[in-house]
């Protein structure tokens, strides 16, 4: 059994009270628009579509989103809430996308400018790159539709950008800067730069924030580290640089300038760091909230069976700590039995060869209801049983009475 944990209770909690009102937009613009936290944003929804705290037209750019966008869909096509620039912008609304595309809601009007909005959004949308490639095919020289700043930047059409390539490198619908910040790109950045390391066409800021071009950065990076091609603010947003970003914060500098803390709390990459920061300081400057919460591994974690009992341990000795920031940053695998509810913490925790039921409950926000102890039913004795509770003092659950 999986499950999502969210830093919901945290986010209303923890550091919300501490935030300026004026940014309570901004935090809830983040998560609306970060897929790790379509449990939340479902959660909210569900108990109040009108809610203030829903900014639609994230949540229309929100994959994770997409049951509620749908949902709305379906009722009224048009719907206020639904911002279609936003919902071109969508992979996982393709299927919309593709109805409406069908249905000519997309035709284009020169002089349009909502219009040519719309066709940014479908161009740099990687699902859909069928309907990008049957306009290029139908080969209308200088097509309105397509919009070239943002193909160079969409990693689904790399066809169509190597084609180009290939046909005249200095062709003009080619986008340089976008191109180097495309991970589908990759061979061709890494075939200029290796024919020329200074060519004017490598845009080195965006190269440095492309998790496809990590070896080129690793490279420079281990044979000059302060080659001006580093563009620091890129490298720390990257998440293909963790080994890079790891090994300098490891260094312990003090305010290394190379470290720029707001794209780090942006990196799914480098949530471990951000843990390791809040639990020795909740409060540490460094920690960037509304960055965080654009953080996709912000909202889920990682706990496996060997892990259960140490998260409850944890939770134990640091109180303050958010139990879904304990383990490594993934996706969640929790044991089978394991549920986590905003209100309580109730679960049978499968160790091993032997079943241990764990009765202990805890009230919002995660404070021990019976003052810390763990009572356990054993459910038949073995030796790796037997090994694994001595020493330790475990409280029988009593049986219930009949």
């Amino acid at each position: 059994m999986s499950m999502n944990l969210s830093f919901y209770d945290i986010v209303k909690n923890h550091f919300l009270l501490k935030i300026k009102k004026n940014n309570l937009n901004n935090i809830w613009r983040a998560i609306c628009e970060n897929p790790g936290a379509k449990d939340i944003i479902t959660e909210i929804y569900r108990n109040n579509p009108n809610d203030s705290r829903l900014k639609w037209e994230f949540i229309c750019g929100n994959p994770g989103a997409i049951v509620i966008i749908t949902e709305i869909y379906h009722t009224n096509v048009r719907d206020p809430r639904l911002h279609l620039e936003f919902l071109c912008l969508n992979p996982a609304a393709i299927n919309i996308i593709t109805e409406l595309y069908n249905a000519h809601i997309f035709d284009y009007n020169v002089g349009d400018n909502y219009e040519s909005v719309i066709w940014r959004s479908l161009c740099a949308n990687p699902a859909a790159v069928d309907i990008i490639t049957k306009i290029y095919n139908d080969d209308i020289p200088d097509d309105p539709k397509l919009k070239w700043f943002n193909i160079c930047e969409n990693p689904a059409a790399i066809n169509i950008i190597t084609e180009i390539y290939r046909n005249n490198p200095n062709d003009p619908r080619l986008k340089w800067n976008n191109i180097c910040g495309n991970p589908g790109t990759k061979d061709i950045i890494t075939e200029i730069y290796r024919n020329n390391p200074d060519d004017p066409r490598l845009d080195w800021f965006h190269i440095c924030g492309n998790p496809a071009a990590i070896v080129i950065i690793t490279e420079i990076y281990r044979n000059h580290p302060d080659d001006p091609k580093l563009h620091w603010y890129s490298i720390c947003g990257n998440s293909g640089t963790k080994n890079i970003i790891t090994e300098i914060y490891n260094d312990n500098i003090q305010d290394d300038t190379r470290l720029e803390w707001s794209e780090i709390c942006r990196n799914p990459a480098a949530i471990d760091i951000i843990t390791k920061i809040y639990r020795i300081n909740p409060d540490d400057p460094r920690l960037k909230w509304v960055n965080i919460c654009e953080n996709p591994n912000f909202f889920i974690k990682k706990i496996t069976d060997k892990g259960v009992k140490t998260m409850l341990n944890i939770k134990k000795q640091y109180p303050q700590f958010p139990i879904n920031m304990i383990g490594e940053y993934a996706d969640i695998n929790l044991p089978k039995g394991l549920q986590l509810k905003h209100d309580k913490l109730e679960t049978t925790a499968h160790l091993g060869s032997e079943n241990l039921e764990y009765s202990g409950q805890t009230e919002h926000p995660y404070k021990w209801q019976d003052g810390g102890k763990r009572r356990y039913t054993k459910k038949y004795k073995s030796k790796k049983y037997i090994k694994k509770i001595k020493n330790k003092k475990y409280t029988k659950k009593r049986k219930s009475r009949s």
